[in-house]
């Protein structure tokens, strides 16, 4: 008899912790659901290109508040150009926070995306990146000259930004897409 009191006794025990942690397990989880748990800000800064031909290397970019982005471009094995026009269109080097907040502003207006038109931020000259070197692309004078400048409100959060840009290998004809992305703490 006493055996069997002491094995319901712990298969008590073990239902009370058991229901304990699924309580627990549940409000952590809401927490993270309702957004008031945010668990990506502990992850490290990360970009990444959809591209064999251009990466953009850690550390190589540089987003503060009040200040316009600066994004690092390499080229892996052989150089690469961006081009100022392409079919008769300006290229652009666009760079957009996925969940469209507000995060940029230039000429007094406020933006999810920043557009780095080559032809007019580059000085009428195709941007060329070299092998194995990181090339900065300032945004200051994105949009046309006006620049994007990040807000100070998202100082010290982590947002996600879309990269999106057309490049050809040089001495190449036809141009590729590059797509990626970068999650970023706010300086």
């Amino acid at each position: 008899m006493n055996m069997l009191k002491r094995a319901q006794i712990t298969m008590e025990t073990l239902f009370i912790y058991g229901i304990i942690a699924i309580v627990v397990l549940s409000g952590i989880g809401a927490l993270i659901y309702f957004g008031v748990l945010d668990l990506g800000s502990y992850l490290p800064d990360k970009c990444s290109i959809d591209s064999i031909d251009v990466t953009c290397p850690q550390g190589e970019w540089q987003f503060e508040a009040g200040d316009s982005p600066v994004l690092g471009i390499t080229a892996n094995s052989k150089p690469i150009v961006i081009p100022t026009t392409e079919g008769g269109a300006n290229v652009f080097i666009m760079l957009n926070q996925t969940q469209d907040i507000q995060v940029f502003t230039f000429s007094g207006a406020a933006s999810a995306g920043c557009a780095y038109e080559v032809a007019v931020d580059g000085a009428g000259t195709d941007i060329s990146i070299p092998a194995d070197k990181v090339t900065p692309i300032d945004f200051a004078n994105a949009d046309g000259g006006a620049g994007c400048v990040i807000s100070d409100t998202y100082k010290g959060q982590k947002l996600k930004f879309d990269i999106e840009f057309r490049y050809r290998p040089a001495g190449a004809a036809i141009s590729q897409k590059a797509v990626g992305e970068i999650t970023v703490s706010i300086k």
